[in-house]
């Protein structure tokens, strides 16, 4: 058998590798062996606080590559921790970074690494905390179990750098008495905000895109136990 020439190898390993990353979201398997489950840990609540159910909450992050607005990549990331405490009137999340999961696992693998860099101590989590939620909302969940539309913000660390970030959020109890917390409209972060940038162009070149869009807009669905 003759051999292939190496600039025919060189073509045929670019097309399986942009082949790879472009897969739609459709796509069999993922790597739920690889961070795509909560990762356990011992977690403390202070005095007040409700604990996160990590196992029923998630959030999903959409990123526009190619201009391509109607089918944004998407992928299920879960919590590692996170804390509610309506007597003081604040929250914190701990989003495990490690969990991201698009279905597509050599995607995976390089937003884990090439983007997020996670192997990094510790850049393989982005904490939000929420100081001051607002007092309307949370009288209206005490009175009424419910809160429509409540303007959130709170501080995002994510990578080493810490940003402002502005929020809709729903919530109410569901017939267990348990406490769900849901975006009205997604949360959009901007990648540049976190020093990000050429992390972004990183992905975008090895993944063969003409482009990543700078914001990500993350649904989020948090639920926690029944007090």
């Amino acid at each position: 058998m003759r051999p292939i020439p190496i600039g025919l190898a060189l073509l045929i390993a670019a097309i399986t590798s942009a082949t790879a990353c472009h897969k739609g979201e459709g796509s069999a398997g993922g790597d739920a062996g690889k961070g795509a489950t909560a990762a356990k840990a011992v977690r403390t609540a202070a005095a007040g606080e409700l604990l996160v159910d990590v196992e029923k909450s998630k959030l999903v992050f959409a990123m526009v590559k190619d201009r391509d607005v109607a089918n944004p990549v998407k992928a299920n990331v879960m919590l590692r921790d996170g804390a509610i405490s309506l007597a003081a009137g604040s929250a914190r999340i701990t989003v495990d970074l490690t969990t991201f999961d698009s279905q597509i696992p050599v995607r995976n693998e390089r937003v884990r690494n090439f983007f997020f860099e996670v192997t990094a101590t510790g850049w393989e989590t982005a904490e939000l905390t929420i100081p001051k939620l607002p007092d309307a909302a949370v009288a209206s969940l005490r009175d009424h179990k419910g809160v429509l539309r409540a303007a959130v913000e709170g501080d995002l660390k994510l990578h080493g750098k810490t940003a402002h970030v502005a929020m809709t959020l729903d919530a109410g109890y569901g017939d267990a008495g348990e406490l769900w917390v849901r975006s009205t409209t997604p949360v959009e972060v901007k990648v540049s905000d976190f020093g990000l940038t050429d992390n972004l162009k990183r992905l975008s070149s090895i993944c063969m895109h003409d482009s990543i869009d700078d914001v990500v807009k993350i649904d989020v669905a948090i639920q926690f136990p029944a007090k």
